[in-house]
């Protein structure tokens, strides 16, 4: 809402729950659409299923109209869909070189990442789980590491067993006009790469609990517990660097990981 004034196309909004404050947003101030470059959304999926409801994701599922609105905005959304984010897994074999980067965050880390996969195995009889919010930073900073295609997407509203699905429509049945460019694909190693660069360079003490990212208000408490902030779960991406404390980050895996990946610069706290 304070960004009205910004210039045209300046301002990425990203999406990592729900999109309720999002369409409130712009419902209420529609005077602030020229000035967003594309609102990033995690959410949405074609061909894997949801993981909420056989059809849908939670994100868009838990809130349709609200997300029904931000697709139909007329603002450019990017779907980070599952589709994308499920490729992108965690297992043992990619924990261990965080655990042998040699300093703390690495350990932090791994340490997190193996407890997930602890809870993995409890739930799902597998040690393995998709990383879903850092593919969304992990966009943000290298968007070459994904692909997708730009195709007319919608939300279905009023489906009994099909509510928060989204029906893309990659052969052109509607004849509307692209509105998404639904990310579909993703380089794997590129991606933990970058993950693994960026907690190399985390600097963040267990012992007094701070640190300094400069996109730090994107995360929020989401359903995975873990870390919390005074911000909501969306965020107008502004390159803020104010520090904020960090609790609950034994459980709070996926958002260590948007920590480290929102770090382009940092300070000691």
């Amino acid at each position: 809402m304070d960004k009205r004034c910004a210039a045209p196309a300046s301002v990425a909004v990203v999406g990592l729950g729900p999109l309720t404050n999002i369409a409130a947003a712009l419902n209420m101030a529609p005077d602030i659409k020229p000035a967003i470059s594309e609102i990033v959304v995690l959410g949405g999926s074609w061909g894997v299923g949801g993981n909420i409801t056989p059809a849908a994701t939670f994100n868009l599922y838990a809130d349709p109209e609200a997300a029904s609105v931000v697709f139909r905005g007329g603002v450019p959304v990017t779907a980070v869909s599952h589709d994308a984010a499920r490729r992108v897994l965690v297992t043992p074999e990619r924990i261990a070189p965080f655990r042998q980067m040699g300093n703390n965050a690495g350990k932090v880390v791994a340490d997190i990442l193996d407890s997930a996969m602890d809870y993995a195995m409890r739930r799902r009889g597998v040690k393995v789980g998709p990383m879903y919010d850092p593919c969304v930073i992990a966009y943000l900073l290298q968007p070459e590491l994904f692909k997708g295609a730009r195709v007319p997407v919608d939300i279905e509203t009023r489906g009994e067993f099909t509510a928060g699905t989204t029906v893309v429509d990659f052969r052109g049945y509607t004849k509307r006009k692209a509105n998404t460019l639904w990310i579909n694909a993703v380089d794997i190693d590129g991606f933990y790469r970058l993950l693994g660069q960026q907690i190399a360079r985390l600097p963040y003490d267990v012992s007094r609990g701070r640190c300094v990212v400069s996109l730090l208000p994107l995360l929020g408490e989401g359903r995975d517990g873990g870390i919390r902030t005074p911000s909501s779960p969306t965020h107008l991406r502004s390159g803020c660097s104010r520090p904020c404390q960090l609790t609950g980050v034994s459980k709070g895996w996926p958002a260590m990981c948007r920590v480290a990946l929102s770090m382009k610069r940092t300070t000691d706290a």
